[in-house]
């Protein structure tokens, strides 16, 4: 007889998880689940601090300049031709 808490056993699972099934919502949701984030070698990653994580925003900050740049550009413009073509 099959057990229910017995995990299969597959020849190629590597014991990797591609995609976590986790899901706020979900009838599987586990709240109590690890949250502990690990590299490609195993290692554990330590979590970000918060001086990180305010470079994390600021270099973000930076790097949308250009775009709101770019936006107001083409606002401008269709502004300044609106007025003249009318």
């Amino acid at each position: 007889m099959n057990n229910k808490s017995e995990k299969k056993k597959h020849d190629d699972d590597d014991g990797r998880v591609i995609a976590k099934m986790n899901i706020d919502g979900m009838p599987w949701y586990d709240s109590f689940s690890p949250k502990i984030k690990k590299d490609e070698n195993g290692e554990q990653i330590p979590p970000i601090t918060k001086k990180e994580t305010r470079r994390l925003i600021g270099d973000m900050l930076l790097a949308l300049i250009p775009v709101l740049g770019m936006f107001l550009g083409a606002f401008a413009l269709l502004i300044l031709l609106m007025t003249n073509l009318w």
